[in-house]
């Protein structure tokens, strides 16, 4: 989260806050390792459309949380590693599912290539 001149909360992805963010593009089959971080004290939900994602650790320590899911609750000032198989080409909307996290810009969209 960063604050804009008014001081008003704006969530980021890589310090970019939608809708002014760069795409995310993969390609299909591409298989890739993310950390999510949540910088503040309170817990949050984040979800892909069309991508599922395996969890590998939180807060650096390894787990054992099988199945394939599409959203992570992200604790408060911790991370998470997943490792997502893009397999369907298109663009995917990820973001909070708090919705109005979503509106203050914790969203954007990726990109997969054929």
């Amino acid at each position: 989260v960063e604050f804009d001149d008014n001081n008003r909360a704006v969530w980021t992805v890589e310090g970019l806050s939608y809708p002014d963010y760069e795409n995310w593009t993969v390609d299909v089959g591409e298989l890739q390792v993310i950390e999510l971080r949540n910088q503040v004290a309170f817990e949050f939900p984040f979800h892909f459309h069309g991508i599922l994602f395996t969890i590998l650790s939180r807060n650096g320590q390894a787990v054992d949380e099988p199945g394939l899911r599409d959203t992570v609750m992200l604790n408060g000032s911790s991370s998470v590693v997943i490792a997502a198989e893009f397999t369907e080409p298109g663009y995917w909307l990820y973001h909070s599912s708090l919705l109005e996290y979503a509106e203050l810009g914790m969203a954007g969209l990726i990109e997969v290539r054929e």
